[in-house]
């Protein structure tokens, strides 16, 4: 009966830790969680020798000298379970899934090499997360899984996430847009983007880029670039009986941006972007991408950004091939 208060405190922190990390996604959210379960644990474990010491009347100096060694075990007891809970239960915890065994849980968590592997049309993201402890693993997993195009998530100890997915559904920004890495700040040290393959029977075709020379000058819309100024201004060509919108925008550093008034990823929504000073914000999804990597960044098709649109400038005008907007009717609905 002597050590029934020390036994009921280990369980207690076992259910009690368990428990937090997989429904307390708000406590989580907190970068001093576990400091503070920790400390929870202590008390828990010091109010256990009190009772114990009280009920057995050597509640005393002499009395807690005589029994050091229960006392030891007691609060050693309270690092080890904490210990293991944070640095080995919870980060393989992160890694079980429906597929996934506990011995390729534990393998995958401390490896060194990527953690999934990509087939081919995936994308893989690496990322470095500023958690303050590996038991935080299992929240960054769950939070990077709820995005529809996520195909598969691995943490690799200490800090370390490799994300495979589906670029046409989500993106980079897309994910590391996500609330808790305004908490838990994300670095991306890896990235492979798959290549689009373009079938002949798909609707997105590569634009047929020309010479200026090789195409009269009716075959291209003309923007004034007195109309270009640092706030975005939105066109629209109509094509088929589809309206195809654009917009041009000059940025921070004076060069023009043009670029499609939708996305690979939300354009059925047909809701575009809106302009936020030095950012261009989807109206859909509410990513923002910065308005100086249009037309650079954005060349790559697939994510959550501007489509990308070529422009070319010609005296006091920027032309727009007809051809490239052509090519760009599935972005009209």
């Amino acid at each position: 009966m002597a050590h029934i208060g020390c036994i009921g405190f280990i369980i207690f922190s076992i259910l009690g830790v368990t428990a937090a990390a997989a429904i307390f996604r708000s406590l989580l959210l907190n970068r001093y969680f576990f400091h503070i379960l920790i400390l929870i644990s202590f008390v828990f474990a010091t109010i256990s020798a009190l009772v114990y010491l009280k009920k057995n009347g050597i509640l005393s100096f002499p009395g807690i000298k005589r029994k050091k060694g229960y006392l030891l075990t007691l609060y050693g007891t309270t690092i080890g379970v904490n210990l293991v809970l944070f640095m080995l239960i919870f980060p393989i915890m992160a890694n079980i899934g429906s597929e996934t065994s506990f011995i390729a849980a534990l393998s995958n968590t401390f490896q060194k090499q990527k953690g999934v592997q990509i087939k081919e049309g995936e994308s893989f993201l690496g990322v470095k997360v500023d958690i303050p402890c590996p038991g935080h693993a299992p929240l960054i997993v769950g939070e990077l899984k709820k995005i529809s195009g996520v195909k598969n998530v691995v943490y690799r100890f200490p800090n370390l996430f490799d994300i495979s997915y589906y670029h046409k559904k989500t993106s980079k920004n897309q994910m590391l847009s996500l609330e808790v890495f305004d908490i838990y700040k994300a670095t991306v040290i890896d990235e492979i983007y798959a290549e689009n393959k373009v079938e002949t029977s798909s609707p997105i075709k590569k634009a047929e880029l020309f010479e200026l020379d090789q195409i009269d000058i009716d075959d291209f819309e003309r923007i004034p670039l007195s109309e270009i100024t640092n706030e975005a201004k939105w066109y629209e060509y109509d094509l088929d009986g589809k309206t195809i919108k654009f917009f041009a925008v000059r940025a921070e550093d004076g060069s023009i941006k043009t670029a499609f008034d939708a996305c690979d990823v939300c354009y059925y929504s047909g809701k575009g972007y809106s302009q936020e000073g030095d950012y261009m914000v989807c109206n859909n999804c509410g990513n923002k991408y910065p308005i100086s990597g249009i037309g650079t960044e954005n060349k790559i098709s697939g994510g959550c950004w501007p489509g990308y649109l070529l422009h070319i400038a010609e005296g006091d005008n920027v032309l727009i091939n007809v051809k490239d907007l052509a090519d760009n009717t599935w972005r009209a609905l």
